[in-house]
């Protein structure tokens, strides 16, 4: 109904937001705040709590997970570390104290010594629990592939179902608009991860955080948490790549982060020191390690570490990934996926443009992990990421994009949308964030509860809930259907380049993307457009041209009732036009969540033809050439979608 209304009513309607385009690539909306403060001048790295990196060169595969051969994680009941020590003949490596947990060296060298000491560990009086000091894995595909496009808004097609497929592209548009009219709070996100490569150039935008020495800027020698971070925060000028969350907040945005030992004491520490330390709002761990049914109560262990940090902060929303092996996550197969608390998620992962479904490797036994305890589902194939990957020798500061899989890139996609609901309302707890997640993500196969994250459903129900500003609600059309309110709307705005009108003996007008606004639709009966400045000097449409939508064919417009030309201007009024249209170009712009069919659909065409109108009370006849590139609004489940995904840029078949 609002569509239609807008068409009606297109005179003097003013546009809702600026236009042109694609905005991505456009300041975020709070550029006139976007100078980069320190938000962590109170930080200080507590000399208490401290772990000692593993040596990389001595671990040994035990099990599922390599292992050092001569450390621990010790948890205490409560009491003294020393007399353990003592009967373990080992030394202290690292401690948390707030969680009785420590580090230890073993004068161990074998894997069977190992496992003894472990054993007389779990038995000691005081000892709640010990475990391996496991190397945690990266949820990241060692693959990849390198992009022509010199920047994430360019790139087209099926590149762009990284991102697409959370509905980005509309997400981030529509929430630049939505903070014109609140006040938005910094927030910050911890990146749990092999560290961030400053220098790289891409995070000059967001103040980043040294965990582990704020006197010193983060390095990454690895690349891991580089890319991970930029899905979350990266710049769009010389990184290759947008972050979710800082394209919406800008510098409100800031960063923590760290190049930790990848041993799971060392990313506890690292973990406790973003939360505990560096008030985190967001966390995000794109890691795990897997463990045997004989090595339950070793993951355990583990896991109530977690546990005991998502209570001391329940502010704070965790977000994890859920892993890269095609399997069931089961509670005892991780850490520390799956665990089952108030404030934590867990992300799987979906198939390149196809969210519907689950992504497998080409090799079967990879593939998101799945199952009940996994909460949501976001891209983990073939998503754009930064062009920094040590390990294979890419180094490419605001080159090509590359792509990457896994679930390591599934987890920050959630982790940013957390932080912009963290800034849209500071007062949501981390429960309240993972409800929303949770709640308004779209169940795909519900035999296995597996749900598919879309960045606007949780967004938008959270603001209505929460008490937005009307122009907010307003912006939303608060009393449809979740998360498809908005679409329509704020489609109307996308005017780009290439508009104009001629009249003979009238003049010549140029529908600009700041001062237009229009429409068009795309159905089973044809399709029709309307575009008009935003001053009501001229309005420019055609009511319906019947048949299939095919590039390039010139369809002949009677100027009958049931399909014409029409234009409204301060001077003059006339309908009943007929003459020519073709459609040169198109590009399918958004997708419907619910299906991922075509949404929205940007047109460029050209028209030419003859009108008959009331100068006056004078009957006069004028003849009009137009060009007109405007969004067509694609009605759902219309039979020409195959057409459009073959024909139009963006579709991927």
């Amino acid at each position: 109904m609002r569509l239609l209304l807008l068409l009606l009513l297109l005179i003097g309607c003013p546009s809702p937001g600026g236009g042109g385009g694609d905005d991505d690539d456009s300041a975020p909306a709070d550029d006139d705040d976007a100078t980069i403060e320190n938000p962590f001048t109170d930080y200080v790295v507590d000399p208490d709590v401290f772990s000692t990196p593993v040596d990389l060169e001595s671990v040994v595969q035990h099990h599922l997970n390599e292992v050092p051969p001569d450390e621990l994680i010790v948890v205490l009941e409560d009491g003294d570390i020393q007399p353990i020590l003592d009967a373990l003949g080992g030394t202290l490596l690292g401690q948390i104290p707030a969680l009785n947990a420590y580090q230890v060296a073993l004068p161990t060298a074998t894997l069977p010594e190992l496992e003894a000491a472990q054993a007389l560990a779990a038995s000691l009086p005081g000892v709640s629990g010990a475990s391996w000091n496991s190397i945690q894995e990266w949820h990241s595909s060692p693959g990849y592939c390198l992009l022509e496009d010199d920047n994430h808004q360019n790139l087209t097609g099926p590149e762009r179902c990284g991102y697409s497929d959370i509905g980005y592209y509309q997400a981030a548009r529509i929430l630049k608009k939505l903070a014109e009219h609140m006040t938005l709070s910094p927030v910050k996100v911890a990146v749990v991860d092999s560290g961030l490569q400053k220098d790289f150039g891409a995070f000059d935008d967001v103040y980043v955080l040294n965990l582990a020495d704020p006197n010193r800027e983060p390095i990454d020698n690895h690349g891991h948490g580089t890319r991970v971070s930029g899905i979350i925060a990266a710049d769009d000028g010389d990184g290759s790549t947008n972050g979710i969350a800082s394209q919406v907040l800008g510098a409100r945005v800031a960063l923590e982060v760290g190049g930790f030992s990848p041993d799971t004491f060392a990313t506890i520490t690292a973990v406790y020191r973003a939360v505990l330390d560096g008030h985190a709002d967001v966390v995000n761990m794109s890691y795990g390690a897997r463990y045997t049914p004989a090595e339950a109560a070793m993951q355990a262990t583990v896991m109530e570490l977690y546990a005991e940090l998502t209570d001391m902060a329940p502010g704070t929303v965790f977000v994890t990934s859920a892993g890269n092996r095609n399997e069931e996550l089961t509670p005892t197969g991780q850490t520390p996926g799956g665990l089952d608390a108030p404030n934590f998620l867990t992300v799987g992962g979906t198939t390149h443009c196809d969210p519907m479904s689950r992504w497998i490797h080409s090799d079967p036994v990879y593939g998101t992990s799945w199952g009940s305890l996994v909460d949501l589902s976001a891209p983990a194939q073939t998503v754009p990421v930064l062009p920094y990957d040590p390990l294979h020798a890419i180094y490419n500061p605001g080159g090509d994009p590359i792509f990457k899989d896994g679930t390591s890139y599934s987890s920050p996609m959630v982790a940013a949308t957390a932080a912009i609901m963290k800034s849209f309302d500071s007062t949501l707890s981390g429960a309240d964030i993972k409800t929303y997640l949770t709640d308004y993500a779209l169940i795909t196969d519900p035999a296995i509860n597996w749900r598919r994250h879309v960045m606007m459903l949780p967004i938008e129900q959270m603001l209505i809930d929460r008490g937005a500003p009307y122009e907010v609600l307003d912006l939303i059309d608060a009393d449809d259907q979740p998360g498809q309110w908005d679409v329509p709307f704020l489609a109307l705005n996308r005017i780009c380049e290439g508009a104009d009108l001629s009249v003979q003996g009238q003049g010549a007008w140029t529908f600009f993307p700041d001062a237009s606004t229009g429409a068009g639709f795309i159905n089973d009966m044809g399709l029709g457009f309307m575009l008009g400045t935003d001053d009501g000097d001229v309005a420019f449409g055609l009511s319906q041209v019947g048949g299939t939508f095919a590039l390039g064919t010139e369809y002949v417009i009677p100027g009958q009732m049931e399909a014409s030309f029409s234009i409204i201007s301060r001077e003059l009024f006339t309908s009943g036009g007929g003459g020519v249209v073709q459609f040169d170009e198109c590009a399918i712009t958004e997708r419907n969540p619910l299906d991922n069919s075509p949404m929205v659909v940007q047109v460029s065409a050209r028209s030419q033809g003859g009108l008959q109108g009331y100068q006056g009370s004078v009957m006069v006849g004028h003849e009009f050439d137009a060009r007109f590139n405007v969004p067509m609004i694609v009605y759902p489940g219309a039979a020409v979608i195959p057409v459009l995904e073959t024909d139009c840029e963006g579709g991927i078949q």
